[in-house]
């Protein structure tokens, strides 16, 4: 079940964000992206705070019990770890789930800074010329397999999938024909008779995703079986 919900659960994510966005506020004003990339950063860091100030607070107990295995945190070591939260950082075993958050925030500031640019002057242009460029340079950044702050290369691949999102709000009515209640099954299969082929499986935070054609396919058929 784990490699099979790897193939797409983080892409599937990044597409509803897509999907969600109201493009036509940053397209009224062109002042709005920088309000909403200050909430975005608000209501992302106070989360990320708050979760690493409970477990670095809790850090204690856990080693005490047995929960994780590690040193005990002195006052220096808590106070140092509670102002890793406000950088959007953690030593805490429990949060490893977290470096998502700031690859998150970061894939949608770029994305609609990219946008509010309107290089073509055309929504639907915009947005191909975006996804398509950004998977582009996402996709050679990960190849290189470098260790960028807060998983910028895989921020920039991500874009790709903000943008899918946005296309399949656009033409939602043409695309639902082609799903139906049981088309789920033919594509799980698939997925799965794709993983068995291989000895290794997607894992972004790790960078690893295959080969470039069967993360991107694994990724659309992901995102076609959740729909």
């Amino acid at each position: 079940a784990g490699p099979f919900v790897y193939t797409y659960h983080l892409m599937i994510f990044m597409f509803i964000i897509g999907y969600l966005i109201d493009l036509s506020k940053f397209e009224k004003d062109k002042n709005y992206k920088y309000q909403y990339i200050g909430k975005q950063i608000i209501k992302m860091l106070s989360l990320y705070f708050m979760y690493n100030l409970v477990f670095v607070l809790a850090h204690n107990v856990f080693v005490k019990y047995h929960m994780i295995d590690a040193n005990y945190y002195t006052l220096k070591d808590i106070a140092k770890n509670i102002f890793l939260g406000i950088q959007f950082l953690t030593n805490e075993k429990f949060l490893g789930a977290l470096w998502f958050i700031p690859m998150m925030l970061f894939a949608k500031t770029l994305f609609v800074i990219l946008y509010s640019k309107n290089i073509f002057n055309n929504r639907l242009a915009n947005i191909i010329s975006i996804g398509l460029i950004t998977g582009i340079i996402g996709t050679l950044l990960i190849l290189k397999n470098a260790g960028y702050i807060y998983y910028i290369h895989i921020s920039i691949m991500s874009i790709l999938f903000i943008c899918l999102g946005v296309l399949y709000k656009r033409y939602e009515d043409k695309i639902n024909f082609f799903i139906t209640t049981w088309s789920w099954m033919p594509i799980a299969l698939v997925i799965f008779i794709i993983l068995k082929q291989y000895t290794t499986s997607i894992d972004l935070s790790a960078n690893s995703i295959i080969n470039p054609p069967i993360f991107y396919l694994l990724s659309l058929l992901g995102i076609y079986f959740c729909l």
